[in-house]
């Protein structure tokens, strides 16, 4: 029996290498806030993307398979869009953010409950539907509570992860994913609006107290002036006072 060898690997110098006229994907862009909008719009459409290809194909084995992914993307997304609105939004020092993202690491039910819940309540708009996006938050935690259930099958024990077969609905996970996508960009929007106008507010304190204060100094440089006019006149009368006495004196 001869055993043809095929070579699969075709000779080029790395996988991130650019070639010209090529399609080229760009990353690294923006600056922190865009570029962590960028990472979670990124993971929600890849699991859209991924979704039409399953519904599209007639072939199970997509169905079956793709699956993972799917589930994995969307709840990364959350994760992120839940980080970023408390990123973004609240008024805690860098430091304890950071503690804070470091201390919860993946559990989504947390960044919710103790951080982000708190900065929608207070807002209006969001507060309409905030029960509803909280009960998906916690089906999602609770099925996938640190990243772990989607991605591997099997934990560092080499236990398995999922222990029976279960049947997901993917048009309807979609479906109700959508909608906490527009809950979320609404609130995102509305916060973003809140903010400019904080921000705007601010400027124009700003530049009233610039305007009190030149305003100030002027008044200041006034009577400064009419002091300095005051003491001229007073300092002329003396001086023809003396001239006076001298021209006395002299005769």
């Amino acid at each position: 029996m001869t055993i043809t060898h095929i070579q699969i690997f075709k000779k080029r110098k790395s996988l991130f290498e650019t070639r010209p006229s090529t399609k080229l994907s760009q990353i690294g862009w923006g600056k922190s806030e865009l570029r962590l909008m960028g990472y979670y719009l990124g993971y929600k459409n890849g699991a859209d993307a991924l979704v039409e290809k399953i519904l599209n194909d007639d072939s199970s084995k997509s169905y079956d398979t793709l699956i993972y992914p799917v589930l994995f993307l969307y709840r990364h997304y959350l994760e992120l869009v839940l980080k970023y609105i408390y990123i973004v939004f609240s008024n805690e020092s860098t430091e304890n953010k950071i503690k804070f993202i470091k201390a919860v690491s993946h559990d989504i039910n947390k960044v919710w409950q103790q951080k982000v819940k708190q900065i929608l309540k207070n807002n209006e708009v969001c507060d309409v539907d905030i029960d509803v996006a909280e009960n998906y938050i916690n089906e999602f935690s609770l099925k996938d509570e640190n990243s772990f259930y989607f991605r591997y099958p099997f934990d560092k024990h080499l236990n398995m992860v999922i222990n029976h077969e279960q049947w997901i609905d993917i048009e309807n996970f979609k479906d109700i994913m959508d909608e906490i996508y527009l809950f979320f960009e609404t609130c995102i929007n509305t916060l973003h609006a809140e903010k400019d106008i904080e921000n705007e507010f601010l400027i124009l304190e700003h530049e009233l107290d610039k305007m009190l204060d030149n305003e100030m100094n002027l008044i200041e440089y006034e009577r400064q002036q009419e002091y300095n006019q005051i003491m001229a006149e007073q300092h002329k009368d003396i001086l023809k006072e003396y001239e006076k006495c001298f021209g006395i004196m002299l005769e």
